[in-house]
């Protein structure tokens, strides 16, 4: 009787508590999962088709731009497929804000919120029925912002082929280097000119070309989102060695390569002949770094932005090339100008050595004629710990009764001079010292620990303990 009792309160009480349990939450469903539909008010007879059949919609999957992880441009590409739909919403809000209902497509473009990050796109779909499914969402990660430029980039030519170095940059999502070449002027994108080199190394030979004929070389890095960076350039004209005569001759004087080589200056547009060093923004950890008296003060190991806005400078500029000159030494990169046609940009890692260093902005037009030159200086400065001294010449002699220890360093000598005699004393009173306080440690322990520690047995532990 008792157990019915139980029995009877225990499936009541299931009963009364089912439906809470049973009940779901409405937040949005991942976007290749089957939507269920949100049933509205039943249609009048002879609507919702042919014989009155309430229609549901069907959604299979919703993806973004055919499903990849990345993009770099907010203008997407939504793709669905989907049954019995004849209407869609979409929005980059979950909850629809300012989105409004429009005729389905299975395909459309969309254009996602600005700045960097995981973005998320929500779309619901709708019947003839007027039967509503819930909220799907597809995610990608907008990446707009490009890697930085390689350093280092030098040309060493030689007898047909040129032997081109240079660094990859320490982005986190650094891909690969491409290197394009050109026989009229420098690349100014990853794809004008000839790929002679795609990939992760830090040496190239080109071995593709004629001798006594300059050819230009554009290296871009970029991250694998696919950014790509403004450009470093350089130049170079293979030539074959020459062999040595008998008599000897001096050969003619072969000019230094001067990379980049920069056309003649011709008239100013108005535009550009008012530029100045000004004109132009560095920024390094997300800070404005003004130029102060023809100077620009930054931080070593920093990535360096450089810009410029693009409504400052006429249609007929092609590009603007930056060049930073370090010792006997040119090292230069493009400023390329961005999609949205903002400003040219190039992101650049200051030199490593704390110096100041010549600073050229040359403005290119599209005959790659220089309009200008704009000169500066880059002040690299940061924290410098001061070379440790090294011990280049140690002697230990006994003279006159004294023990001499010499130390001698690439900047100063050191010397320790003491008596023989207080050395002696010294160690004498250290044996002493030791002596007695083994002494006193003996006389603090008990006799049976005492005898246990120099390895005698206690008389009371042979009979045992009683």
């Amino acid at each position: 009787m008792k157990f019915s009792v139980y029995l009877f309160l225990g499936l009541g009480l299931i009963f009364l508590l089912a439906p809470f349990f049973c009940l779901g939450d409405d937040t949005g469903t991942s976007a290749e999962v089957t939507s269920p539909v949100t049933p509205p008010t039943p249609p009048p007879a002879g609507e919702g088709g042919a014989t009155g059949t309430p229609v549901f919609p069907l959604v299979k999957f919703m993806i973004i731009n055919n499903n990849a992880d990345y993009t770099i441009s907010t203008e997407v590409k939504l793709s669905f497929l989907t049954q019995d739909v004849s209407e869609m919403i979409i929005s980059n809000s979950p909850n629809f804000s300012n989105a409004f209902w429009e005729k389905y497509f299975p395909e459309r473009k969309w254009f996602l919120e600005t700045g960097d990050g995981e973005k998320k796109v929500y779309a619901k779909f709708k019947s003839i029925s007027d039967f509503e499914s819930e909220v799907v969402f597809d995610s990608i990660i907008l990446d707009t912002t490009p890697p930085t430029n390689v350093s280092g980039f030098e040309a060493f030519p030689g007898d047909s082929q040129v032997i081109l170095k240079w660094k990859n940059p320490f982005d986190s999502d650094f891909k690969a280097t491409r290197i394009m070449r050109s026989d009229k002027f420098y690349p100014t994108s990853p794809y004008e000119g000839t790929l002679i080199y795609e990939g992760g190394d830090l040496v190239f030979i080109d071995a593709n070309v004629t001798n006594n004929m300059r050819y230009y070389y554009t290296a871009f890095s970029y991250d694998i989102a696919g950014n790509f960076s403004s450009g470093a350039i350089v130049s170079a004209v293979p030539r074959k060695s020459l062999p040595p005569e008998i008599p000897p001759e001096i050969p003619p004087e072969i000019p230094p390569e001067m990379p980049p080589e920069i056309p003649p200056e011709i008239p100013l547009p108005p535009e550009i002949k008012e530029l100045t060093l000004e004109d132009f923004k560095f920024f390094q950890d997300g800070k404005e770094i003004p130029p102060v008296g023809g100077k620009v003060r930054v931080e070593k190991e920093l990535p360096l932005e450089i810009l410029i806005d693009y409504e400052k400078l006429p249609e007929v500029l092609k590009t603007i090339m930056i060049t930073i000159d370090k010792e006997d030494k040119s090292f230069s990169f493009l400023l390329r100008v961005d999609e949205e046609k903002n400003a040219y940009r190039a992101t650049i890692m200051p030199p490593e050595q704390s110096e100041t260093y010549p600073l050229t902005f040359s403005i290119i037009d599209y005959k790659n004629q220089n309009l200008k030159n704009i000169g500066g200086q880059l002040k690299v400065t940061g924290i410098e710990l001061p070379p440790l001294p090294q011990f280049i010449f140690l002697r230990l002699e006994i003279k006159e009764l004294s023990l001499i220890l010499t130390l001698k360093t690439s900047e100063e000598t050191i010397s320790f001079k003491i008596k023989i005699y207080f050395l002696l004393l010294l160690i004498l009173l250290l044996i002493i010292l030791w002596l007695w306080r083994r002494r006193q440690r003996k006389k603090r322990k008990p006799a049976h620990l005492y005898n246990k520690w120099v390895g005698k047995k206690d008389p009371e532990s042979r009979n045992g303990s009683k």
